[in-house]
């Protein structure tokens, strides 16, 4: 049952990242900037790589969960794509405002895409220890 509300989550959360990308899209330059340094790509290359990107992972919740019997597995599963998204729609922020002409104290950004990070390695993280302290109480009662 809790997969089922987590799917609904991904799919609001896959909502969003559209939403986010295709407005960070149309205020791009011809060439984008992906940081401070000297990547530079074209504004068609960013487009396609991130579809791309998105329809890989998200076409995985199709083939994934179907393989994946125990429901919390397909939350677990349904909760990293969730993260994902959020990651995804941060950094396409970040890269929006970094490409804009107008003056921003990046520092301010660096919460929000570091936590957004923080978010998704912390629930790549969670799979190992809940299988770890289902083992060890698993080992205990039998």
């Amino acid at each position: 049952m809790i997969s089922k509300v987590f799917k609904v989550i991904w799919i609001i959360t896959f909502l969003m990242v559209c939403a986010v990308f295709f407005y960070a899209y149309s205020a791009f330059p011809d060439q984008v900037s992906l940081g401070f340094g000297e990547a530079v790509i074209s504004k068609s290359v960013f487009f396609y790589s991130s579809v791309i990107l998105i329809a890989l992972f998200n076409g995985l919740a199709f083939t994934v969960v179907r393989f994946l019997k125990e429901d919390w597995k397909k939350s677990w599963f349904y909760g990293l794509l969730c993260c994902f998204h959020i990651f995804l729609s941060s950094t396409f922020i970040f890269i929006a405002i970094l490409n804009s002409n107008e003056r921003f104290d990046y520092l301010r950004l660096g919460p929000a895409l570091a936590g957004s990070l923080i978010l998704l390695v912390g629930w790549v993280l969670t799979i190992p220890l809940w299988i770890y302290f289902n083992r060890n109480t698993g080992q205990e009662s039998a």
